[in-house]
């Protein structure tokens, strides 16, 4: 089974839920940034949490939001899983921004290289490919 980690702010509501729920109806494990008001440990998530659930990424999703773009959460996930993707240890880092946000954040820019389709269902077909 693919496991698919999407990295979002945002990750109960809009297109970044509607792709969780997508992910997930096809048959894909999915992991994801942890909920704002899931009480997490922040510390614990950058320090430990995060890099074990990318230790089991196959492919990482960021799925843009307006508030993604500013966020260095967001940022310490993507960094994270583009040293795993240059190591070889995730197969591949995509993006999804069905909504257009227009990315102006210099930091983020570089994470932005692989568009995935923006309808739902040719996402999942091109996932099921990789």
């Amino acid at each position: 089974m693919t496991r698919v980690f999407v990295s979002s702010c945002t990750i109960d509501s809009g297109h970044p839920s509607a792709l969780v729920n997508k992910l997930l109806a096809e048959g894909f494990e999915v992991l994801h940034s942890p909920r704002i008001d899931q009480g997490v440990n922040w510390g614990d998530w950058y320090n430990r949490d995060l890099l074990n659930a990318l230790d089991r990424t196959d492919i990482f999703i960021i799925a843009v939001t307006e508030s993604w773009q500013f966020s260095t959460w967001m940022q310490h996930e993507a960094l994270e899983a583009q040293k795993r993707l240059q190591a070889g240890r995730i197969q591949r880092m995509f993006f999804y921004n069905p909504v257009n946000v227009e990315v102006t954040g210099e930091g983020m820019l570089p994470f932005l290289k692989e568009r995935l389709p923006d309808d739902l269902e040719e996402l999942a077909l091109y996932l099921g490919r990789e």
